[in-house]
C-alpha cells in the first residue's frame, strides 16, 4: 500500500457529535451519568450535578446554547421562571425591545405598547398613488374636451371622475389601516427577537382539563425506560425491581411561560440532518421552535390516601435477598413532590393530516425533581431521608431524564402515534461493514517459549468491546485466518465519530491477553466508498496507537455496503396468505380492506428482494398477553401453529387468564436466538402476567429465506433452575412472504406456561450478493456419510504407511476417535468405516465459519502412545448447508499438528513445514441447526438452548432431522472440493469464494436450497433413548417427580456444579475475547 493511499485519510480523528440513544443503549449511559447526577439530601450540596452554566449544542435551534441544571432552590423560589404580576408602564421605545433583556413583570405581549407607525412610508405611498390618479384624470379631461358636445361623453366623464374618487378614497383608507396594523406585527417580531416569555394560563386551563383523563398507557414507554435504569443500578442486596404502577394523578403540570425561538437557515439544517439521519423526508415541511418553562407541585390538602392519589406517583416493588436463593418483596410508594425545568420543542408541520409529523424535545439542563419514598407497610418507617432508597430512586430518575438533556433529544413521530399501528418500520442500522481478516506476519513473540497464540478482535475504538473475534492460531507468529466479520453500522456510531479498530492479541491462560498491535479505520472514509472492497496490508501500530515497525503486519479487506431500496414493483396487499378465506365475511369488506392497504407504508406491502438474501434483521419482543403457568388453570389442548394476527382474540386464553399480577404470576424473561445463536436476553419482569418488554436487537443474517428465530420464555425461580414457560419459533421465509415488516401474536408452546407473544420483525436487504458457502448457519452438525479413504500416495510414500493407523476427528468443540480395527485395505486405497448409523461420527459445531474438521492419523511410537504424524483439514466454510459434498483433501505430514489445525496452509504465507503424502476423500454434509449431538456442552447458556430446542421439536415446531431438510427435494448435483498437488495452490479452493473482492460481483444463489439426497433420518431413537426423551420432557414440563420443588432444587444444585466446573475449565484454557450476549440492562 502506497504512502499516498495511507494518507488519504482512512485513519484520523473526528469531532464527536452527541445524539439521543435508543432504548437498549440507555442503560450504559445511565450508569456513566449516575455518579454525576446523584444528589445528597439534608445539608449536603448538589456537587455531583453539573456545576454552573455550560455550553452545549441545541438540537432545536441548531445552535450552541448555555444551559444549567435546575438547583434545589428552584423548587422553593422559582425567581428564574415565575414572573411578577401587576400593571406596569408601557415603553414607547421600540429599540428597548431588541436590546434589553425581557422585563420579569412583562409576561404578555399586550403589556408592550405599539411602536410608532411608519407615516413617512404611508405619505410616500399616497403621493405616488395621487400622481398616477391626477395623470389619468388629466388624460380623461383632454379626451372629454374633444368630445364635449356629446351627451354620452359627458356622462362617461362624470362617471369616471366619481369612480376614480371612490377608488382613491378606498386605497388611501386601506393603506392607512395597513400601516396601523403593521405596528402589531412589528411589536410581535420585536418581542420574538428579544425573547419575551408569555404566560399561558389559557393553556394551563386546557391542560388541567385534559390531564386527569389522559390514558396512563401513554407513559408505558417512559416507565419501561425508568424500570430498566432502576434494574441496572440496583444495590447488591436487591435482586430485582418491578415498577408496578406509574400514574400522572389529577394534579396537572403547569406551564410557567412559553416563547418562540428563531430558526436557522432551513437549507443548512436540511443538508446537515440529511447527512446525520439518512432520513429522506425528515425535513419536509415547516418548523416552529418554542421554549417552555414548566413546573409541578404536589397538593397536600390532607394526609388521606385520596389526597395522595391526586399527585404523580410511582409504585415500586423491590425484591431483597440473595440471588437464586431468597427474594423478599418490599413495596415502596414514590410520590413526586415537585418538578421544575426548561425545555425546547421543535415542531414539524406537513400538509397531510394530522399536519404534524416529528416533534423534537430537548431539556435545557437537568430538571430538578423532589420525591418522597414511603414503604407501603405500617411496620416500616418513612425512608425518604435514607440514602439507600431516596438517593437510589432520585439518581435513577435523573439518569432517565438525562437522556434527553441537550445536546441529546427525544423525537416523537406524532403522525405515527396518532394514526400508526406501533409497528417498527425503520432500522437503527443502515449498513454493514464486511471485514475479511486474511493473515498476519512477523508478530511479536510474546510467549515464554518464543511464539504467540494470536487472534484478531474487531471493535469500536471508543466502546472498546469486541464485536467479533477470530479463532486462536496456536503457537504461530504468521497466522492465516481468512475469516469474515460482518459488523452492522448504526447511526449512533456514525454520529459519535466511532472508528473500527482491529487489534491483534496474544491469548494467555493465566493472565489478561496481551495486545500485540492495532489498526484503526474511520467509518466515514469507508462509507464514502460504498460498495468498494479496499485491500489493506498495513503495519500494526503499538497498542497505544503509535506507529511501529516491530508489531508485525496485518492483511485484511474491508468494504461498506448500505441498505437496498425497496422493490416497489413487488408491492402487494401485505396480507398474510395463511388467513382462511372463511374469515372474509363479504366481498365488499374485502374491497374496502384492499383500498385501505393502499394507505399502508410500502414496507408493509413489499416483500424482501429474492435476489438479495443477505441483510439486517430486527427482532423485537413487544409484550406477552395472558402469561400464566398451565398448572394454575388446568391443562390446555395443543394450540394451532398458525400465528395470531394482531388484535385477534383467543377465547381459551381470555377465559383462563389470571388477569391480575400476583405471587403466582411468572417472572418472565426472554432469550432470542437467530439461527440457533443466542443474541439477546431481556430483563426479568417480576410477577407479571402481561409483561411489556419492547426490547430486541438487530443482527446481520446471510439469508432471510433460510433464517429462523427462536424465542424462549423462562420463569426466574429461586432455588431451582429457571423454568421454560415455552418457545416461539418463526421461519423468516413465512414471516416475510408478503411484507418486509410484520408484528403478530404467536402462541407460546412446549413449556410449563401458556400465553401469546407479540413479536415484531423487520428485514432490509443489504446491497451485496454473497456466495452460497457464506449463507450457512454457524451452528450445526458435521456428518460423515461415507468411509474415509486414503488414495493416491505421493512419491516416496505408499499405502502401507497408513496401515495400523487410527484416526481422530477433531473440531473446536468436540473430538471423536476411529479405531484402527475399522480400517480395510485394497490395492488402491485404505478405508476406515464410518457407518451412517454410527452416532459417534456426527460432530457438533458452534462456530462453523471459524472451525476446521481435522482428521489426524495416529500411530503408536516407541512410548506405545498414539501420536499424530499426519493431518488433513477441511475448513467448514467451504461446505454448503444441507448438501452432500465429496471432498478430496491433502494429507500433510508435519510435526506442527496444532498449527495446521488452527491456521490455513497457504504456501509462503504460512511458516509451517508440511509435506503432502496422500489424498483423503470422503462424503460429508453440514446439517444446519442444533441436533441431539449438541448435548456435549456444559455451559448454562448451551444447556438452556438445548432445552428450548427439544421443547420446540416435541411440539412439532422444529424438525429433528433439520429445519430446512425439505428444501432438498430438488437436489442439485454434488459439489466436490478437490485437492491440489502443491501447497501454494491450496488457496484456490480454500478462500476463492471468501475473497472480499468477489463479494459485490458474486452470483446470487437460487431460490431452491440444496439438500440431502440420503434417505436416512437423524438418529432414530431406540427404546432406551425414548425413555431418556420422555424423562427430559417431564423435566421441562415439571411432571412426574419434577413437580416437587425439592427434586428440582436438587437437580439445580447438581447442574450448578457441572456449570461451575465448566466455567473453571474454560477460565484456564486459551480463549479469545468474545462479544457478550446483548442484554436489555
Amino acid at each position: 500500500m502506497s504512502d499516498e493511499s495511507k494518507a488519504e485519510e482512512p485513519y484520523g480523528d473526528h469531532k464527536k457529535v452527541a445524539q439521543a440513544q435508543p432504548k437498549q443503549r440507555l442503560v450504559d449511559d445511565a450508569k456513566d451519568r449516575e455518579d454525576r447526577v446523584r444528589r445528597d439530601d439534608g445539608s449536603k450540596s448538589d456537587s455531583r450535578r453539573t456545576k454552573g452554566p455550560h455550553k452545549v449544542f441545541d438540537p432545536v435551534t441548531q445552535e450552541d446554547v448555555t444551559v444549567e441544571d435546575a438547583s434545589r432552590s428552584d423548587l422553593r423560589l422559582q425567581e428564574r421562571y415565575i414572573t411578577e404580576q401587576g400593571p406596569v408602564a408601557h415603553s414607547a421605545d421600540l429599540k428597548s425591545l431588541f436590546t434589553a433583556l425581557p422585563d420579569k413583570s412583562r409576561t404578555n405581549l399586550l403589556y408592550y405598547e405599539h411602536p410608532p407607525a411608519d407615516w413617512d412610508r404611508l405619505l410616500l405611498k399616497i403621493r405616488n398613488f395621487l400622481l398616477r390618479y391626477v395623470s389619468v384624470l388629466a388624460l380623461a379631461t383632454v379626451i372629454y374636451t374633444h368630445f364635449a358636445s356629446s351627451r354620452i361623453a359627458t356622462t362617461l366623464f362624470l362617471g369616471f371622475v366619481g369612480a376614480s374618487g371612490f377608488v382613491a378614497f378606498t386605497r388611501i383608507t386601506s393603506s392607512y389601516h395597513d400601516t396601523v396594523w403593521s405596528t402589531e406585527k412589528v411589536r410581535g417580531k420585536a418581542a420574538q427577537e428579544s425573547k419575551v416569555p408569555e404566560s399561558t394560563e389559557w393553556l394551563n386551563n386546557l391542560v388541567s382539563g385534559v390531564w386527569p383523563i389522559i390514558d396512563p398507557v401513554i407513559f408505558e414507554s417512559m416507565s419501561d425506560v425508568l424500570e430498566d435504569i432502576l434494574q441496572a443500578n440496583v444495590p447488591g442486596i436487591i435482586n430485582s425491581v418491578k415498577l408496578v404502577e406509574m400514574s400522572q394523578g389529577t394534579t396537572p403540570i403547569r406551564i410557567l411561560s412559553m416563547k418562540p425561538l428563531p430558526d436557522k437557515d432551513l437549507e443548512e439544517i436540511t443538508s446537515r440532518q440529511h447527512r446525520e439521519d439518512q432520513d429522506e423526508d425528515a425535513q419536509v415541511g415547516a418548523f416552529s421552535n418554542l421554549e417552555v418553562v414548566f413546573c409541578y407541585r404536589a397538593i397536600h390538602d390532607d394526609s388521606s390516601l385520596e389526597a395522595k392519589l391526586r399527585n404523580i406517583r410511582i409504585a415500586l416493588q423491590f425484591f431483597v435477598g440473595a440471588k437464586k436463593l431468597v427474594s423478599i418483596p418490599l413495596p415502596i410508594w414514590i410520590e413526586v413532590l415537585g418538578i421544575v425545568g426548561r425545555m425546547r420543542i421543535r415542531i414539524q408541520t406537513v400538509s397531510q393530516a394530522p399536519f404534524v409529523r416529528n416533534v423534537t424535545i430537548t431539556l435545557m439542563g437537568l430538571p430538578r425533581v423532589e420525591i418522597s419514598a414511603i414503604p407501603m407497610s405500617t411496620y416500616l418507617p418513612n425512608v425518604m431521608n435514607l440514602p439507600l432508597i431516596s438517593h437510589y430512586v432520585a439518581s435513577c430518575i435523573d439518569a432517565a431524564m438525562g437522556q434527553y438533556v441537550a445536546p441529546k433529544s427525544l423525537t416523537l413521530d406524532i403522525g405515527e402515534m396518532i394514526t400508526g399501528d406501533g409497528i417498527k418500520k425503520k432500522l437503527e442500522t443502515f449498513g454493514v461493514l464486511i471485514v475479511n481478516i486474511n493473515w498476519a506476519k512477523d508478530l511479536p513473540k510474546s510467549d515464554t517459549f518464543g511464539s504467540s497464540d494470536s487472534y484478531v478482535a474487531v471493535e469500536y475504538s471508543k466502546i472498546a468491546k469486541p464485536i467479533y473475534s477470530t479463532r486462536i492460531c496456536a503457537d504461530d507468529t504468521q497466522p492465516v485466518w481468512h475469516e469474515v466479520a460482518v459488523i452492522p453500522i448504526s447511526s449512533a456510531a456514525v454520529k459519535a465519530a466511532e472508528r473500527i479498530k482491529l487489534t491483534c492479541y496474544d491469548s494467555d491462560r493465566f493472565s489478561p491477553d496481551d495486545p500485540l498491535g492495532t489498526i484503526t479505520i474511520n467509518l466515514d472514509y469507508l462509507m464514502r466508498h460504498r460498495g468498494k472492497v479496499q485491500h489493506h496490508e498495513d503495519k500494526l501500530n503499538t497498542p497505544d496507537g503509535k506507529p511501529s515497525n516491530d508489531c508485525g503486519t496485518l492483511c485484511f479487506d474491508v468494504g461498506y455496503y448500505g441498505l437496498r431500496p425497496l422493490d416497489f414493483g413487488r408491492q402487494g396487499t401485505g396480507q398474510d396468505p395463511r388467513i382462511p378465506q372463511e374469515l372474509i365475511e363479504k366481498e365488499q369488506a374485502l374491497q374496502e380492506e384492499q383500498a385501505e392497504t393502499l394507505k399502508k407504508p410500502p414496507i408493509l406491502r413489499t416483500p424482501p428482494d429474492p435476489e438479495y438474501l443477505a441483510g439486517l434483521l430486527s427482532v423485537t419482543v413487544v409484550s406477552i398477553v395472558g402469561l400464566h403457568h398451565k398448572a394454575s388453570v388446568g391443562r390446555e389442548t395443543r394450540r394451532s401453529m398458525k400465528p395470531y394476527e394482531k388484535g385477534t382474540q383467543d377465547e381459551e386464553t381470555e377465559s383462563q387468564d389470571p388477569a391480575a399480577d400476583g405471587a403466582s404470576a411468572p417472572s418472565a424473561y426472554c432469550k432470542i436466538a437467530i439461527n440457533d445463536e443466542l443474541v439477546y436476553k431481556t430483563r426479568n419482569k417480576p410477577y407479571a402476567s402481561h409483561p411489556v418488554f419492547n426490547a430486541g436487537c438487530e443482527r446481520f443474517i446471510p439469508s432471510w429465506k433460510e433464517g429462523l428465530v427462536q424465542i424462549a420464555v423462562r420463569d426466574s425461580k429461586d432455588r431451582e433452575a429457571d423454568a421454560l414457560l415455552g418457545v416461539v419459533v418463526i421461519r423468516l421465509r413465512d414471516a416475510f412472504e408478503n411484507a418486509s415488516c410484520s408484528q403478530k401474536f404467536y402462541p407460546i408452546e412446549g413449556g410449563t406456561g401458556s400465553g401469546r407473544m407479540c413479536v415484531g420483525l423487520l428485514f432490509r436487504s443489504v446491497d451485496v450478493k454473497l456466495p452460497r458457502t457464506f449463507a450457512g448457519w454457524n451452528v450445526g452438525t458435521v456428518r460423515l456419510l461415507s468411509d474415509l479413504k486414503v488414495v493416491e500416495p505421493s512419491e516416496g510414500y505408499s499405502l502401507r504407511d497408513f496401515s495400523d493407523v487410527a484416526l481422530r476427528l477433531t473440531t473446536a468443540s468436540s473430538r471423536k476417535a476411529i479405531s484402527k480395527r475399522k480400517s480395510t485395505s485394497s490395492e488402491d486405497a485404505i478405508s476406515w468405516s464410518t457407518a451412517v448409523e454410527d452416532p459417534p461420527y456426527r460432530l457438533p459445531i458452534k462456530r462453523r465459519n471459524a472451525t476446521a474438521l481435522a482428521i489426524e492419523f495416529r500411530k503408536r511410537g516407541s512410548s506405545l502412545r498414539l501420536r499424530s504424524f499426519a493431518i488433513a483439514t477441511l475448513w467448514l466454510h467451504q461446505l454448503e448447508d444441507n448438501t452432500e459434498t465429496v471432498v478430496r483433501l491433502p494429507i500433510w505430514k508435519t510435526t506442527h499438528i496444532k498449527r495446521v489445525m488452527s491456521s490455513i496452509i497457504e504456501g509462503e504465507k504460512s511458516n509451517v513445514q508440511v509435506e503432502q503424502i496422500a489424498i483423503l476423500t470422503f462424503r460429508v454434509s453440514f446439517k444446519s441447526g442444533l441436533g441431539d449431538v449438541h448435548h456435549f456442552s456444559k455451559s448454562a447458556e448451551d444447556v438452556d438452548m438445548m432445552e428450548a430446542w427439544e421443547a420446540a421439536v416435541s411440539e412439532g415446531l422444529r424438525k429433528r432431522k433439520g429445519d430446512f431438510y425439505d428444501h432438498g427435494q430438488n437436489q442439485q448435483p454434488d459439489v466436490s472440493i478437490q485437492s491440489h498437488d502443491k501447497v501454494a495452490k491450496i488457496d484456490d479452493t480454500t478462500v476463492s469464494d471468501r475473497a472480499m473482492g468477489q463479494l459485490p460481483s458474486a452470483n446470487g444463489y437460487e431460490d431452491e436450497s440444496a439438500g440431502e439426497n440420503d434417505s436416512e433420518e437423524e438418529e432414530v431413537s431406540d427404546h432406551g433413548e425414548d425413555e431418556t426423551d420422555v424423562q427430559k420432557q417431564r423435566k421441562t414440563q415439571h411432571e412426574g417427580k419434577y413437580k416437587h420443588k425439592v427434586i428440582r432444587s436438587a437437580d439445580w444444585m447438581a447442574q450448578s456444579v457441572k456449570t461451575s466446573s465448566h466455567q473453571l475449565k474454560h477460565a484456564f484454557s486459551l480463549h479469545a475475547k468474545e462479544p457478550d450476549v446483548e442484554t436489555e440492562i
